[in-house]
Order: structure tokens, then sequence, then C-alpha cells
């Protein structure tokens, strides 16, 4: 595993502006073991990368059926929009990339379809990016996957997966965040059977009370606190 070269200052915040907000409970309720958790949605983290360099690509994928995200901050930015169309709908791609090291905020406003123009807005995306002085690959370095535009309630679970392997001697670990519960978590193996065929790191995560929490893991060598590798992004409880 590549050791960290820069630090990826990535945050996602996706913000429901519509509709009550429930003030939910102080301490959220931590399931037993032999509980199952239902999750309010899952953010699937991909491709994770320690540091962005011009050129280098950043992709987030999030629902948009029935819905539009119109872009309303990029400067600096380079971004494309694509959109796919699923059973349960479709999903909208932004592919970032700055050509200049520097930082940008990226953001996006949810809109009805039938409302385009107007100015009330469902839901909305904000992501600040650093990228540091570098050549990049071109590649896309990080991807993060929404199954759900809108925000949970306090109290209500969040799923965070990122693929892993501890047979290599690097794990992943869920960091504390002030206001931010981890209800679980757990490493489960891939199904193939196979010796060291690696699976996913998997938290549950939740907040007492409505606010912007910041998820953050990081890879280290077992035994070892040296950070060799790093995710990090937002979530608001609504």
């Amino acid at each position: 595993m590549k050791k960290i070269l820069g630090i990826l200052l990535l945050a996602v915040a996706v913000v429901l502006t519509a509709g009550c907000i429930s003030a939910g409970p102080e301490e959220p309720y931590i399931p037993g073991e032999d509980e199952e958790i239902s999750a309010w949605y899952t953010v699937t983290v991909e491709k994770v990368a320690s540091a962005i360099y011009p050129g280098d690509k950043l992709v987030i994928v999030i629902p948009s059926a029935g819905y539009t995200w119109e872009v309303t901050e990029s400067s600096g930015l380079n971004y494309e929009e694509d959109f796919e169309y699923t059973e349960a709908g479709g999903y909208s791609y932004f592919t970032i990339y700055a050509d200049e090291p520097g930082d940008y905020i990226f953001s996006a406003d949810l809109l009805f379809l039938q409302m385009v123009g107007e100015d009330k807005k469902y839901a909305e995306l904000n992501m600040p990016v650093v990228v540091y002085e570098g050549t990049g690959s071109g590649e896309t370095i990080l991807t993060l996957t929404f199954d759900n535009a809108f925000n949970p309630a306090p109290g209500e679970p969040v799923k965070v997966v990122t693929a892993g392997n501890p047979t290599t001697g690097y794990v992943w670990t869920m960091k504390e965040t002030p206001g931010l519960t981890v209800l679980r978590e757990e490493y489960v193996a891939d199904d193939s059977g196979l010796l060291g065929a690696g699976g996913n790191y998997e938290w549950y995560v939740t907040a007492g009370k409505a606010g912007t929490y910041t998820v953050r893991a990081e890879c280290t060598k077992a035994g070892s606190s040296q950070v060799e590798n790093l995710f990090f992004f937002d979530l608001t409880f609504l």
C-alpha cells in the first residue's frame, strides 16, 4: 500500500433543506450484538487515496431520479456530469478534477425536475477539495457512492463501507468524532472462500442530535501508529 504523501481533504455534506427538522434522541440507541441494524443509507468508499494531484479525478455518485442536481459552485474545477438509469431510478455521476494545485469547492443543489429555476431546493451537496502540487495520474483516485440523496434523522444509522484485506497486515479503523457514534464495526470477508481474498470493512454510525459530522477512517499497519492511508467526508443529520 502506498505510503501517505499528503492529506486529502474531502468533505461531502448532503443537506436536506425542506421538511421538518427532527430533534432526535440526545443519546442514540446502541443495538446489541445480536440485533440487526437497518441503515438509512450506505456510503461506499472506493479506490481510496491519501492525496489528490492535478489531473486526478474524484467521482461522486448520488441518486437523482425525479430530481436534478444543479451545480452552484465549481470555480477552478473541471467537472463532467453523467446520468445512469437503473431499475430503482437513476444516479448522477460527477467526475471532478483540477488542472492546478489549490483549494476548491464543488457545490450542487438538488431540485425537483418540474421546479428547475425555482428557489426551493431539496438537498445540497458540498465538497471542499485540496489539490496538492505534484504530477497526477489522471485516473480516478477516490469514489464516494451514496445510495440515498436525502438525510437521515438523528438516531438513524448510516452504513459506511470500504474494501480492505487484513491478511496484508494493513487494517482500517474508524476514528472518534465528537457527536458521532459508531454503533457497530466489523470486517466481512469475501465469500469466495479463497485464503487472503479480502473483503469489506463496515461501520454503522449515527448522531444523537441534528448537525454535520465528519466520518474519518485511517489505514495503518498492524502494530504501528503510522497512518498509511485515510479517507473522510461529512454526514448531515436533520
